[in-house]
Order: C-alpha cells, then sequence, then structure tokens
C-alpha cells in the first residue's frame, strides 16, 4: 500500500512441550501505546521470579516452574457454574497502593486431549489474583477468574497499569489481531482498585485500525493510530476521562479502478488527525467528544 505506513501487531502466543508448557509474549508497534503520563507500573528487579512465586501461591501443585504453566479447572466464561480444563501463564502483575499485589493471567482451554486449543479465533481468557504476603508467604485473598475474552490467538494483548483518578487502579488492555489483511486494536479498561474487577467499557474503543493487508484501488484505505492518555474529568467524577489523539493516513477508492489496477498504483493520500474524549457515564465510557476515525470492520 502506497504512502501508508504498515502497522505490525506481533503476537508471541504459545510454547507448547509435553503436556502443556504456554509461554505468552507480546512483540507491538509503539503508536498506540499510552502516553507516559497514563502509566504507573510498579516494577520489580526480577519480576518472572515474582510472578512465579504467585504462580505458585495461586496454582499449588498444578503449576510447572519449569514450564511457567498452570493447569487448572476455572470457570467457562460464558457459564460460572460450569468448570473446565485451562492452561495459565502470568501475564502482568503490580501491587496495590494498599498492599496487595495483583496478578493478571491468560488461560487457553484445553481440548480432549489436553493440548491447548489455540486458533487465531481463540481469545486469550483473563484472570485476576490478589494475594497478600504475611510473614513471606504468599496467600490468595481474591480470585476473579475467566473474567473477559480479548484478542486472537489466544492472546489477550498488552496489559498497562493506570491511575483512573484518585486512588483508583486500573488495568488497560490493548488487544486485537489481524483478519484477512485488516488489522485492529481495541482499548479495555477495568478499576482493580480493590482486587476486584470491575469493567468500565461497554462498547469497542479503537485505537488503531488498518487494512494494509487488503488494499486495493478500488477500495478504501486506511492506517490510522491513536495515543491516548488519561487526564482529569469535571465536576470530580469517579473516573478520568480518556483522551485519544488520533493521526493517520486515509486513501479514497480509485475513480475507474478494476481487479486489473495495480495495487502500487499513485494514489492522493489525506491526512488523518482528531481528538476524541470518553467520559464515564456511571455505566461505562461513552465518546463525549469529538471523534473516532479509526474504523471497525
Amino acid at each position: 500500500m502506497p504512502s501508508i505506513k504498515s502497522h505490525t501487531v506481533k503476537y508471541c502466543t504459545a510454547l507448547l512441550i509435553a503436556l502443556v508448557a504456554l509461554v505468552g509474549c507480546t512483540n507491538k508497534d509503539a503508536q498506540s501505546q499510552p502516553q507516559s503520563s497514563t502509566q504507573s507500573t510498579k516494577t520489580t528487579a526480577k519480576p518472572e521470579k515474582v510472578e512465579a512465586e504467585l504462580m505458585q501461591a495461586v496454582f499449588g501443585k498444578n503449576y510447572n516452574a519449569q514450564r511457567k504453566a498452570a493447569i487448572a479447572e476455572l470457570p467457562d466464561p460464558d457459564n460460572n457454574t460450569a468448570r473446565s480444563s485451562y492452561a495459565v501463564t502470568a501475564w502482568h502483575h503490580t501491587t496495590l497502593p494498599s498492599g496487595e499485589t495483583i496478578l493478571l493471567t491468560s488461560a487457553l482451554a484445553l481440548d480432549e486431549s489436553g493440548n491447548p486449543i489455540d486458533s487465531h479465533a481463540t481469545s486469550g481468557l483473563l484472570s485476576l489474583y490478589a494475594l497478600h504476603n504475611k510473614n513471606g508467604k504468599w496467600e490468595t485473598i481474591k480470585r476473579n477468574e475467566n473474567f473477559d475474552a480479548l484478542g486472537s490467538h489466544g492472546n489477550p494483548g498488552t496489559a498497562y497499569w493506570v491511575q483512573l483518578g484518585k486512588g483508583k487502579t486500573g488495568l488497560a488492555m490493548g488487544h486485537g489481531g489481524t483478519w484477512q489483511g485488516f488489522t485492529i486494536e481495541i482499548l479495555a479498561l477495568y478499576d482493580v482498585s480493590n482486587g476486584d474487577v470491575k469493567k468500565l467499557t461497554k462498547d469497542h474503543i479503537n485505537i488503531h485500525s488498518d487494512n494494509n493487508g487488503w488494499c486495493r484501488p478500488s477500495e478504501s484505505c486506511w492506517d490510522v493510530s491513536g495515543k491516548w492518555k488519561l487526564v482529569a474529568a469535571p465536576d470530580g467524577k469517579t473516573y478520568d476521562d480518556l483522551l485519544i489523539e488520533f493521526s493517520g493516513e486515509e486513501m479514497d477508492p480509485m475513480e475507474g479502478a478494476t481487479d486489473e489496477t495495480p495495487d502500487d498504483i499513485k494514489r492522493k493520500v489525506k491526512p488523518v488527525k482528531a481528538l476524541a474524549r470518553y467520559r464515564f457515564d456511571g455505566v461505562a465510557y461513552k465518546l463525549v467528544e469529538g471523534k473516532n476515525p479509526a474504523p471497525s470492520f
């Protein structure tokens, strides 16, 4: 696609050895990451060591430290009364102002042979556990299991720990994937202040969209990304406003183009610039100002 920058979202999903060894990772373009003022991650010198300890505390003998994965019975996302077997890996962790540590995990369901079900259409299933360290020993005090399904290829996306407002620790997830040449990334927000999970986004909030893999002269083409941050809301709202600054390029369909028209033919490129403000309305974040120009598909 001429003149329009490529945006790649690369997902490293599962490494499967013997029973199950699922090691998740993300390698993402920086275009859709939050501005630095948004992030509030508390890091440790050796996060993998801490996460191994947390996984051991949560899953006990079901955690295999060598394979960095646990096989656990978790509630089905669509039916909390039913439970199934999942392969679970640590995804991220942080410490709350109250002192509790929260562990974010991702899971894949297992088939009848005990292998993870990992396809293009498979989302990563998120769980969040709150733990307390007492006399050098981790204790699990809260479990929020399979609270959401995000992403593709079993990868729920990139996690950011953010401040949603005064005393409000939040989890932001940038998730999505590529389907038939169309790539999208969506932002999901959760309040995790007390070790529980409250989802704050109901509608899709797109923070990147392009059709670089399916751009034909007879088609509209676009590549749009947004940089997001949380800013103080008026009137002392419970949660801060979400502000997204979009930039990118788009091209209209070429008049008279056919299937024989070369894809690399020169076309007129139009810049895209927009600002969108979302505000929590008591139920979810809603667009209150501006426009989100990143198309859904």
